[in-house]
């Protein structure tokens, strides 16, 4: 049996713990541990707060959305 692999901390990470340490260094994403409603633990945008995968998981949906409104090109 795999074992899971351990969660992330924001010791884990470079990133700032909190999305107003992150703007006032002027990072662009941080790292508060907490899940995102889809239950991602991962590093957030410091402008709106949007998980970094939830935004992958959506670019990469408008992007086959878009191929196939073209026909597959």
């Amino acid at each position: 049996m795999t074992e899971l692999p351990t969660p992330l901390t924001p010791a884990d990470c470079d990133l700032p713990s909190s999305r107003e340490a992150a703007a006032e260094s002027g990072a662009v994403r941080y790292f508060s541990g907490d899940p995102c409603p889809s239950g991602h633990v991962t590093a957030r945008y410091t402008l709106n707060g949007y998980c970094v995968e939830c935004q992958r998981i959506q670019c990469r949906a408008n992007r086959n959305r878009i191929k196939a409104k073209r026909g597959g090109v």
